[in-house]
């Protein structure tokens, strides 16, 4: 969720239009030209989250913690929580990594602040491209967009390191 307005992939409906939709500065959208718009509106919604990044940092004493990394990209990504009454109070990510990863970290927190820790624990690979605005990436990428939900999953669970069993 960006700026508190969830989105959804567009419908293919919309973009099977038969007839002309005029663009910005009177430009005809056919059906192809449509699809790049919207493409080009989740890209910027993408870069928003990644250069302007509302849950970017750590937090002084969080209740669960964890830090993952994308061998193959080189991404890393920690997180903080904090719970209380089995509600995450505050979240913070910090890392480096794309804009994929990134983006996916600061928008997945914005979804889960406020929830049951149980909300984090039922969130899928579909959740993560939905706060993308994404119906589908690349298979590099995904490993990407998926990363921020499996350290956010590990630190729910209260996998700290320390804690591993072994």
């Amino acid at each position: 969720m960006l700026h508190g307005v969830r989105r959804a992939p567009v419908p293919v409906y919309l973009l099977e239009t038969s007839h002309p939709v005029r663009g910005g500065r009177g430009r005809e959208l056919r059906p192809g030209r449509l699809e790049s718009a919207v493409d080009d509106l989740y890209r910027e919604l993408i870069l928003d989250a990644y250069k302007n990044p509302r849950n970017r940092g750590r937090l002084e004493e969080p209740d669960a913690s964890y830090e993952d990394e994308n061998p193959l990209c080189g991404d890393v990504i920690r997180m903080d929580l904090e719970i209380r009454n089995g509600v995450i109070e505050a979240a913070k990510f910090s890392g480096h990594g794309c804009a994929i990863s990134q983006a996916s970290a600061d928008l997945i927190l914005e979804r889960v602040k406020g929830q049951p820790v149980e909300v984090v624990l039922s969130l899928s690979r579909e959740d993560v491209f939905e706060e993308l605005g994404v119906e589908s990436l690349t298979v590099s990428r995904v490993k990407c967009a998926m990363l921020p939900l499996k350290v956010l999953k590990a630190a729910a669970y209260g996998m700290q390191p320390s804690l591993k069993p072994g």
